[in-house]
């Protein structure tokens, strides 16, 4: 009976670990395409909610990736950024 209990604990702390990193890599893929729309959509929104955009996601950055494509984004925009 303790084996069955230690392999239902083991099962359940897997189970909560696979979907922590599911969550993640869902806010992740978010984030990608929120940039992508923001980006796409850029002279649709406008300055302002665009820059907000940008605000919002580098609030949130998690990886090395989003900070540098937020630098890209910010350096492409940027009069003499390229």
């Amino acid at each position: 009976m303790a084996r069955l209990r230690g392999d239902y604990q083991m099962a359940a702390q897997s189970h909560k670990r696979n979907q922590h990193a599911a969550r993640e890599a869902d806010a992740r893929a978010r984030w990608w395409d929120t940039l992508q729309w923001l980006w796409t959509n850029r002279d649709q929104v406008g300055d302002q909610a665009f820059l907000a955009g940008l605000q919002s996601l580098a609030a949130i950055v998690e990886t090395r990736q989003q900070s540098v494509m937020l630098e890209i984004v910010t350096n492409t925009l940027t009069p003499g950024g390229d």
